[in-house]
């Protein structure tokens, strides 16, 4: 019986690398919730048992590739760690879409595989302890103007007025005061909830900003210069509504 409480999903259309990475979560303790081979499972899977994480091929049965599958989902928070033959850098970028944990290559080092593994389980479980911790000590956090943030096993009271910006990289979530930058367990959906809506702005799927520290727009490079001169991208998909919050629209 599985002793740890990470909730497990694998997508792999590889019978003998499904049974690979059953065998190694076994012995490993993990909890693995079910094991599809093609897109329309998955998908329907992730949306129905919304797992802790999954583990995704790229190239698999169905209408979606591992990689489109991932960009649809971005959205639950849910991370991915790609497992795939696709050893080159333009397959890796695309996998930062989605909330991409980790990325290996085939065949897979079990050392390497368990202690990334490892390494990913504590961070989602540091991050359900510290949703957790916020929601049983009940900070109302909107009223205080303040934000709780975990970083390096210390809680730091953060005031929204000094945040400059925040950024999702790699699976990681990072707050950018004046003077330094802490890594919070919070998601960056997590964080685009707690904080004010008239002050913060999501300029991209990896941002948001703070508006008090917008220096300037360049709408031609779709970027935005923040007093710190750190330039920050804005989609397609946001552009008009950042010149129009802006008063330039």
């Amino acid at each position: 019986m599985s002793t740890n409480p990470i909730r497990i999903l694998i997508v792999e259309d590889e019978v003998s690398y499904q049974l690979d990475l059953e065998m190694m979560l076994d012995e490993m303790e993990y909890n693995v919730i079910g094991i599809v081979d093609n897109s329309e499972d998955a998908m329907e899977v992730i949306h129905s048992q919304k797992p802790d994480l999954v583990l995704m091929d790229i190239d698999i049965k169905g209408k979606l590739t591992g990689l489109e599958i991932g960009e649809k989902t971005a959205h639950l928070g849910i991370p991915f760690i790609y497992i795939t033959n696709h050893n080159n850098r333009e397959m890796y970028e695309k996998a930062k879409v989605s909330n991409l944990a980790s990325y290996m290559v085939k065949p897979v080092n079990p050392i390497t595989f368990e202690s990334t593994l490892d390494a990913v389980a504590q961070k989602i479980i540091d991050e359900q302890k510290n949703q957790d911790f916020l929601n049983n000590k009940g900070i109302n956090l909107d009223t205080q103007n303040k934000l709780l943030i975990k970083h390096n096993k210390l809680y730091h009271l953060v005031q929204f007025k000094d945040i400059l910006y925040v950024e999702a990289s790699d699976g990681y979530t990072y707050v950018h005061l004046k003077h330094k930058s802490l890594i919070s367990n919070l998601r960056l959906t997590d964080l685009e909830q707690l904080l004010p809506p008239d002050k913060f702005i999501k300029t991209h799927r990896s941002y948001l900003m703070n508006i008090q520290f917008c220096k300037a727009i360049d709408p031609a490079d779709n970027v935005i210069i923040m007093e710190n001169n750190k330039q920050i991208p804005i989609s397609r998909a946001m552009k008009k509504k950042i010149m129009e919050i802006m008063n330039l629209g």
